[in-house]
């Protein structure tokens, strides 16, 4: 018996029955084209002609077409408003990435034909921190809820580096959260020096971080939240007798390049560390026994020195977002390739610089000694 064949019977079926449904039409890519670069400093806004977009919207303006540009990140580093009906022209204002992004238009349209078309657009966009005029004070606070005493109101916004002594409470740390840029507020403090701080409870609440009101309680330990979303922080020493630090206590520190954690510090909570997009590395002490950190989002961060030589605890849910690099005691690479959470790090090396020496990407940030109580 002669076989059938059934590839030829089924085009034929389908040759019969395609005019039923009518051709179908084609989707066209035109490509990715860039426009150009847009640098800002945090704040600024800029207006950008993009009528290259426009002139080619109208090439098919006689066809139905659409076109928007997206706002960059959802996270909102930069944004912008149209100028004209035409959005030939829109503005942009960067906020507090600082990590290049793009800022994307797609032209859609469909031919006369019934082909549907689309051609992509973009601008590389960079925010950078803004300048500044260096401003200094070292505080010593008689008591607790007195910070916003002894700094006056011209000073507030305008000071950049600050030292403090004595006790802090919930007031007080709100005072230094609004001089650090927290939620856009226009303090400029970037450098803060807690190492003769001591915390004691009361004062009023300093922050919510979603639906939870942390508390400050007595002691060293960092409290949770304590610079969530301070945007304008780039350098903390950490009390000299710390614990703790915290859970969120530096979450979403957008310009942060260096934490200073002294040897004694044994615990460092989740949520730190994560949208950091400017800390590239980190130092934690020989004492630490527990390190949840993920560095979620903290897109430059590549490199953690540890100097536990038992590895410290991470939790079952616990990662690393970008770091690539670890450097851990000699003879101790074997022992954290074993331990849960941080095996998955690429590179592991057994060549730990002096812990005597900072490791830092600012470089105003060296080794200094205390500096010595003054009364302002």
């Amino acid at each position: 018996m002669k076989q059938r064949n059934y590839y030829f019977t089924f085009m034929s079926m389908l040759t019969f029955l395609f005019p039923l449904f009518g051709q179908a039409k084609a989707t066209w890519d035109m490509g990715t084209e860039q426009l150009g670069t847009i640098t800002l400093t945090r704040g600024e806004t800029k207006v950008i002609d993009a009528y290259r977009v426009y002139q080619y919207a109208h090439l098919a303006y006689k066809y139905d077409y659409t076109l928007g540009w997206s706002s960059g990140t959802d996270s909102g580093f930069y944004t912008h408003s149209y100028q004209n009906d035409e959005k030939s022209k829109f503005s942009v204002t960067g906020y507090a990435t600082c990590y290049q992004q793009k800022l994307s238009c797609s032209v859609y349209y469909t031919q006369s034909d019934g082909d549907y078309c689309v051609k992509h657009f973009y601008y590389l966009v960079t925010v950078n921190n803004d300048s500044y005029t260096k401003v200094e004070r070292d505080i010593e606070l008689v008591a607790a809820g007195t910070l916003s005493w002894r700094i006056n109101s011209s000073d507030k916004n305008n000071i950049t580096h600050l030292t403090l002594h004595g006790d802090l409470n919930g007031d007080d740390l709100k005072f230094l959260r609004e001089m650090a840029g927290y939620n856009d507020n226009q303090g400029n403090l970037r450098y803060l020096d807690l190492r003769d701080v001591h915390f004691v409870a009361g004062g009023g609440d300093y922050v919510t971080v979603y639906d939870y009101t942390p508390s400050v309680y007595e002691g060293y330990d960092i409290p949770d939240g304590a610079f969530y979303w301070c945007r304008k922080l780039t350098e903390v020493w950490l009390p000299e007798k710390v614990g703790t630090i915290g859970i969120d206590a530096f979450w979403h520190c957008d310009f942060l390049t260096t934490v200073h954690i002294p040897e004694g510090a044994h615990t460092v909570y989740g949520a730190n560390f994560d949208d950091c997009y400017n800390l590239t590395n980190l130092s934690i002490p020989s004492t630490i026994k527990t390190f949840y950190p993920n560095f979620g989002s903290s897109y430059k961060f590549t490199t953690l020195y540890c100097y536990a030589v038992t590895p410290p605890t991470r939790g079952s849910s616990t990662y690393f977002s970008n770091c690539t690099n670890l450097y851990v005691p000699q003879g101790c690479k074997n022992d954290y390739l074993a331990k849960e959470g941080w095996g998955a790090i690429a590179n592991i090396y057994e060549t730990l610089p002096s812990p005597k020496l900072v490791l830092t990407a600012n470089p105003e940030s060296s080794q200094v000694p205390k500096n010595k109580s003054v009364k302002l």
